[in-house]
């Protein structure tokens, strides 16, 4: 942004060159409460799932898989995180940010500010990102021992296996976790105040019948 564009576009009052622009909703030159509109729906367009087993001769490999495809998150964690006031720490993503007209950054990050001026703090589509993911909550894979070798020790039955919980996550979303629901309460599906990321466990293991 320059002094051209931030003089020829409707603005907040106290905003100035470098801060975030926002489109004019209702066409009156100004940028205020009015401009207010819908910016998102959490609700994706379908969930899915995958449960199954497969065996081949003494193996066994066991996975399941969800995720759901559709659906945006208001990432509102960044409105802390990229806020550039100087008040905490910031995203690696504020090194873009708006310094001069003649480094106007990557066009997106505006200016570092003292106080929340010009709306730049202001929820808005800024921080509404894809919520589409797919999880691999479990792999198992096992092997179980013939009943030929443990006749001879007196077992029935022997498996060995490796297990491995929530081991992969493709999405596009930028936070921790695409599975976002703030204080548990349906008014605020959707929204990331900085959700904890699911964690991931290894264990190994057997199952012994004697």
């Amino acid at each position: 942004m320059n002094q051209k564009m931030f003089d020829e576009n409707p603005k907040e009052a106290t905003s100035n060159v470098g801060d975030a622009m926002y489109r004019d909703v209702n066409g009156d030159k100004v940028i205020t409460s009015d401009d207010r509109t819908e910016i998102g729906n959490a609700e994706p367009d379908f969930y899915y799932g995958i449960n199954n087993t497969f065996s081949y001769k003494n193996f066994d490999l066991g996975i399941l898989i969800q995720g759901s495809y559709g659906g945006e998150i208001l990432n509102i964690g960044k409105r802390y995180y990229e806020n550039l006031e100087g008040n905490q720490n910031q995203l690696r993503t504020v090194l873009n940010r708006w310094k001069s007209e003649e480094d106007p950054g990557d066009g997106w990050m505006p200016r570092v500010r003292s106080t929340p001026t010009g709306q730049t703090s202001q929820v808005s589509s800024r921080w509404v990102e894809d919520g589409s993911y797919l999880r691999v909550n479990n792999i198992t894979f096992g092997y179980s021992f013939s009943n030929r070798i443990l006749s001879r020790v007196n077992i029935e039955n022997l498996r060995i296996y490796l297990s491995a919980q929530n081991p992969i996550l493709i999405t596009k979303y930028s936070g921790f976790n695409p599975e976002v629901n703030t204080s548990e309460n349906t008014v605020h599906a959707g929204s990331d105040h900085g959700v904890y990321p699911t964690s991931k466990s290894y264990s190994f293991g057997l199952n012994i019948t004697f």
